[in-house]
């Protein structure tokens, strides 16, 4: 299992971003935008139909669901977003922001999910979707410095000038609250640029998502 560093660093990089909406993150609706700061004005999101409160904030501080403790049967469907960026030959230093969904199947201990609806920080939306791969979750693993949960995330994503980038990338999370309400994780890896299929590492990434 993965050993991890979990501090939501792009938090930071965010909150500079956009400020608090006044929508339940499931009613966003991010497919609609137009705007890369409309993409971060959504993530910042009414939790719990009532409190406004800042989504990743309250992911961050809410306490790690122990594996141990996680169902054992049933299903759990997870929406928010997914952010990252990097810093490739053709496209430059570029963030994206999208709209991810995860499924986990407590059943089979097993997640799997989808990215879509990739905007820049350049207002260009990114054709393509991100699928992620059936993976395996972990009941004994160690949350103190393990996460719960790796999946892969295959797809290929294509930039307004042409510009292919494949995944070369997983996803690395786990689940947070008693019921549990969340999930967060990180994106790690890579994208292959272009039909050299250049290696450019992802730097900053996070994703979080609310149970729906």
């Amino acid at each position: 299992m993965m050993h991890k560093f979990l501090t939501l660093g792009a938090c930071a990089a965010l909150s500079a971003c956009g400020g608090s909406s006044d929508s339940n993150i499931s009613e966003v609706g991010r497919a609609a935008a137009t705007t890369y700061n409309e993409h971060v004005d959504g993530f910042f999101a009414v939790v719990d139909n009532s409190t406004p409160a800042d989504l990743l904030e309250i992911a961050d501080r809410t306490q790690v669901t122990q594996p141990s403790s996680l169902p054992v049967s049933g299903e759990a469907s997870y929406r928010g977003v997914a952010y990252f960026e990097f810093t490739s030959i053709a496209e430059a230093e570029t963030e994206l922001l999208a709209d991810m969904t995860l499924r986990a199947d407590f059943s089979d201990a097993t997640v799997s999910g989808r990215m879509e609806n990739f905007i820049s920080n350049r207002d260009e939306s990114y054709a393509g979707t991100l699928s992620i791969e059936e993976g395996d979750i972990d009941r004994a693993t160690d949350t103190s410095s393990q996460f719960t949960y790796i999946a892969g995330l295959e797809g290929t994503l294509t930039a307004p000038s042409g510009t292919q980038f494949a995944s070369d990338a997983f996803i690395a999370g786990e689940f947070v609250g008693e019921d549990p309400d969340f999930v967060r994780g990180y994106v790690r890896g890579g994208l292959l640029e272009g039909a050299r299929g250049e290696s450019i590492l992802l730097n900053d990434t996070l994703f979080v998502g609310e149970r729906q």
